[in-house]
């Protein structure tokens, strides 16, 4: 759990400072337990820029009973984003994307797709499209799509879905047209 937040003030955040602080912290929680600190703590986590893990290294000196780890968290999104930029899955990944995107960006499929979805679950789960600032936002876009794979089957094998088809083309043609 995260003891304390520390503000830096004027000083400045390089190794020296974080292990500082990190030692500050773990003594005095340990004092107030009346224990040492690896009774208190197994372990010190944090971010995985070169000063923390530096200053990491200087504690495990102080108190080498202790697991010193980056953020686990952090090493995993910086993993999936070089995932994600590997071609084929980057190609992929925009291929859903704009499924996504047609099927929520045309009012009437949006409408066929909802019915779809509803006929045979009533508390179904819609596709969602998120901003790439949110967090796991194509793993949230990739597991709804993956859940309503087997409504888009069906809404696109519907007599509904060719109607629709042929009212699009026929939108689009006459739109063309003028």
């Amino acid at each position: 759990a995260m003891c304390e937040i520390v503000d830096p003030g004027t000083r400045h955040e390089d190794a020296a400072f974080y292990a500082q602080e990190l030692q500050r912290i773990l003594e005095s929680r340990a004092a107030a337990a009346s224990k040492p600190v690896q009774e208190v703590f197994c372990g010190v986590v944090g971010d995985n820029v070169r000063y923390n893990r530096n200053a990491l290294d200087v504690l495990s000196a102080v108190f080498p009973l202790l697991f010193y780890i980056g953020c686990v968290a952090h090493c995993l999104s910086l993993l999936i984003s070089d995932m994600c930029a590997v071609d084929e899955m980057e190609n992929f990944l925009e291929e859903c994307k704009q499924i996504v995107k047609f099927v929520k960006g045309h009012k009437y499929v949006w409408a066929l797709f909802k019915q779809t979805v509803h006929r045979k679950d009533k508390n179904g789960a819609l596709l969602v499209l998120y901003p790439a600032t949110r967090f796991a936002y194509l793993a949230l876009m990739l597991d709804r799509l993956i859940q309503n794979r087997e409504h888009l089957d069906t809404m696109v094998g519907s007599d509904a879905w060719r109607e629709l088809r042929l009212k699009m083309s026929t939108t689009t043609v006459k739109e063309q047209a003028d």
